[in-house]
């Protein structure tokens, strides 16, 4: 007989330690069980086990417990989700008694500003954007479960089957994950944007719902009277259990897990509190050696398991992303899942602002209904596994954008290939509609798509992708009817948009603008560091930045040629270049040539981090660009990036660039093309502090309008009001 496939998950409430018999801790929580915490993860990481940590206030704002988190977050085996304790989460609303340590009793006000305080410190201390939670003690309502949907998490775990108190009841949950109705959260419903993940309890008799009748009962008087469930108990005739190694014994889980894998459940759920780490501290262990207790009885646990079944070990995000495929309550038997497809080659973790772009978006959105299909690059795995999304790969398989032409062979080959690899992928969903990071190629699959099946399809328009088209002409060829049959053209700028209009006579309500965001959470500011500065080699000199590609269109070469001017009245003046490219030699040899290359730094391949701590230590940022010929800047995140890390801005006139900043408020739109322009405003910002401090201050508001989580409801806006294809 061939083992059954299971899932199984390990969830770890990681809070503050303290007698539960006494009152509620809300300050100077006691956090010390963290230190167990590490041996913890590398026991998990030997068996193979991906736990999920769901983290209170109180270890997250913990320098101890959070770095410790932090760690074990970056690790990638292992999630962090965020847990909610009302007695110690801020803000606070008065004494926490009984009744208001659960969050099902809370205002919805309340319980609203309570886990935005906790979203927001996970994402500040441990670098995570949390997409699982668990309430303290238990419980769940339905408007809970609508805050935790509009804050982008996709699985709960508040469910705890067959307990009940005086405040809440899981009585008659389902014990296997579902979606939960938002009016019944303990049904199954329609939506698919949040999964219900319940921890594993139940009997040591197969029919859990007769057991829990049966235990019910005899709980009650008068049966209660006469002690009947202790004597039950005793001769092991009806236990009730948990999956838990700090409530149950190894035998007893090796018996619960025995009749969930005969009941056919799909996941195998244990949960631990961290503070069972140690001894002596919430009752639940009371012995001396509570961590190897609780260790041995895991890992007998997960030996029996594997001898019963073939376990798979997950994160309880990675849980719901492999059961979405499956899930009952998710798809009808016989039939396929409708799903929108995005089409991008570019996507991280390649790295590129068009796949920035979609990605920033479609993590925002309901990640059921949106599914990816992108380029191969290296780290795809990895990634994937831990993205929200569905993501596929496949390959794109051309020497240059010259092979993108469908009137050679090569270029034939390449797209019967993309078009089959495409089609294989998609053939067992219903798809209703394609989302392409560009018009070439992406576009023309969807265009032979639409036209074998009708499936209407989106492009995302970048402005130079399309002036680069207009240079050749079979690129244009192909590029006149990707634009004419697109139910919707998604521009990223009104420079972009007008670039339609005029070149390529596209009906005017098929092209809508929706800006590139950036992520305020990361990009903000922070104060003067002067041992960041010294470790990036800036020293006490003032920093101009700039972040992009090197080459040409980007005007490095117009800002070198104006620092002798600068440093002629500001000689303690530094140039920072963040960003490696075809250039970067030629930009060298002019700082050399000007006499200024002790002035010019060079920053090639700097992680993401070390990016942002040169957006909060510098000065002022410039994207000194231009127009070359008709290659043109699309956008320009990296000025979003910089206003939002509260620098005022420069930018060229190339493109979209002017939109993203407002000129005399927030920095200057200049002429890059004339370096002793780019030298007078420079010179300027550098004279004048008060000007700095007041753009300073109007670049961290103007940036807070193209969060993504702003952009990514204007991407949905506009999908739900798009033209259908004729």
């Amino acid at each position: 007989m061939s083992k059954p496939d299971v899932i199984f998950v390990l969830s770890v409430d990681t809070e503050e330690e303290w007698p539960w018999d006494s009152a509620f801790p809300s300050t100077d929580c006691a956090v010390s069980n963290t230190r167990k915490l590490p041996a913890f993860q590398e026991l998990c990481q030997r068996i193979g086990i991906r736990p999920t940590y769901f983290v209170d206030y109180a270890v997250a704002q913990d320098d101890e417990g959070s770095a410790i988190l932090k760690n074990i977050a970056q690790g990638g085996t292992a999630e962090v989700g965020a847990h909610l304790h009302p007695w110690c989460n801020p803000p606070f609303y008065g004494k926490t008694g009984e009744a208001e340590s659960h969050i099902v009793n809370l205002p919805k006000e309340q319980v609203a500003s309570k886990l935005d305080a906790l979203h927001e410190l996970l994402q500040d201390r441990l670098g995570v954007r949390p997409r699982s939670f668990r309430s303290g003690r238990w419980g769940i309502n339905s408007e809970t479960l609508q805050l935790l949907i509009d804050r982008g998490y996709t699985v709960d775990s508040s469910v705890y089957p067959f307990y009940e108190n005086d405040y809440f009841s899981c009585e008659g949950s389902p014990l296997t994950p579902y979606y939960p109705d938002l009016d019944k959260v303990l049904t199954a419903g329609d939506q698919r944007k949040l999964m219900e993940l319940p921890v594993s309890a139940g009997f040591n008799r197969g029919n859990f719902d007769r057991a829990q009748r049966i235990h019910k009962a005899l709980s009650s008087a008068p049966a209660s009277w006469l002690r009947a469930v202790g004597l039950l108990w005793h001769t092991r005739l009806l236990r009730k259990l948990y999956l838990s190694p700090e409530l149950t014994e190894a035998n007893d889980m090796n018996s619960l897990v025995d009749q969930c894998l005969n009941n056919g459940q799909p996941v195998i759920h244990m949960f631990l509190h961290s503070s069972s780490l140690v001894d002596h501290v919430t009752g639940l262990m009371d012995t001396d050696n509570a961590y190897d207790v609780i260790t041995d009885r895991i890992a007998q646990t997960l030996k029996h398991l594997s001898q019963r079944a073939k376990v798979t070990f997950c994160t309880a995000s990675e849980a719901a992303e492999l059961l979405k495929e499956s899930s009952p309550t998710h798809v009808t038997l016989g039939t396929k899942r409708e799903v929108d497809i995005v089409f991008s080659e570019v996507f991280p973790p390649m790295h590129g602002g068009s796949g920035r772009w979609l990605w920033e978006v479609y993590s925002r959105l309901d990640t059921q209904r949106y599914h990816c299909v992108a380029g191969q690059a290296p780290g795809a795995g990895d990634f994937d596994k831990n993205a929200p999304l569905t993501i596929h790969r496949l390959d794109f398989a051309y020497r240059d954008w010259s092979d993108w032409s469908i009137f050679t062979m090569r270029g034939m080959r390449f797209y019967l290939g993309l078009l089959r690899q495409f089609m294989r992928i998609t053939r067992d969903y219903d798809v209703a509609a394609v989302h392409c990071g560009r018009c070439i190629p992406e576009g023309v699959i969807a265009l032979i798509l639409y036209k074998l099946k009708k499936t209407p399809y989106y492009c995302y328009i970048h402005g130079e992708d399309i002036e680069n088209s207009a240079t050749s002409r079979s690129l244009s060829w192909m590029l006149r009817p990707v634009l004419a049959n697109a139910a919707l053209l998604i521009c990223n700028s009104e420079n972009s948009r007008r670039l339609l209009l005029k070149h390529w006579k596209v009906l005017p309500e098929r092209a809508t603008v929706v800006n590139p965001g950036t992520d305020t959470s990361l990009f903000k500011p922070a104060p003067r560091s002067e041992q960041q500065r010294e470790r990036l080699g800036w020293g006490e000199q003032f920093v101009i930045l700039t972040v992009s590609r090197l080459e040409e269109r980007k005007g490095h070469d117009r800002m070198i040629q104006a620092m002798p001017a600068i440093l002629a009245e500001h000689p303690n003046t530094l140039y920072a270049i963040v960003g490696s490219g075809p250039q970067e030699q030629m930009l060298t040899e002019l700082a050399a040539d000007l006499g200024v290359s002790d002035n010019v730094l060079f920053m090639p391949n700097l992680s993401d981090a070390e990016m942002i701590v040169c957006y909060q230590q510098a000065d002022l940022f410039i994207l000194p660009n231009r127009d070359i010929g008709r290659n043109i800047e699309g956008f320009g995140i990296v000025m979003l990036e910089a206003q939002a890390a509260g620098l005022p801005v420069i930018g060229g006139l190339s493109g979209g660039t002017p939109e993203t900043l407002i000129n005399d408020i927030t920095g200057f739109s200049v002429d890059c093309s004339d370096p002793s322009l780019i030298a007078e405003k420079v010179t300027r910002l550098i004279s004048d502090n008060t000007l700095r401090d007041t753009m300073r201050t109007a670049a961290i508001a103007h940036a807070r309008g193209y969060d993504w989580h702003v952009k990514s409801t204007d991407i949905a806006g506009a999908l739900s009001q798009m033209s259908t294809p004729t």
